[in-house]
């Protein structure tokens, strides 16, 4: 499966439904819920996608864009063990 970096830029195209741009977003993100490319963001776009979408549109707006639940997270996330990433496999 063909991995993709998606810019920050298309995710808040997508998020944020800006215009002409939105539709290519939706297209693209389209494929990876189908399965038919791995999306992959940034580690540090989460945050920044949160930030400018609540600044756009509320913070009840931004959990819900960041979370799966559209619940806000209350805890920590963990820590990797040393010498470990979140991304090793």
């Amino acid at each position: 499966m063909t991995r993709f970096l998606i810019d920050l830029n298309v995710v808040l195209d997508l998020v944020l439904d800006r215009q002409p741009y939105a539709k290519a977003a939706t297209a693209l993100w389209g494929l990876a819920e189908a399965g038919e490319i791995e999306a992959v963001v940034p580690a540090h776009g989460v945050t920044t996608v949160y930030y400018l979408a609540a600044r756009e549109r509320g913070a009840a707006f931004a959990h819900r864009v960041v979370n799966d639940d559209g619940e806000p997270r209350t805890r920590n996330p963990p820590s990797p063990r040393p010498g470990r990433s979140f991304t090793s496999r």
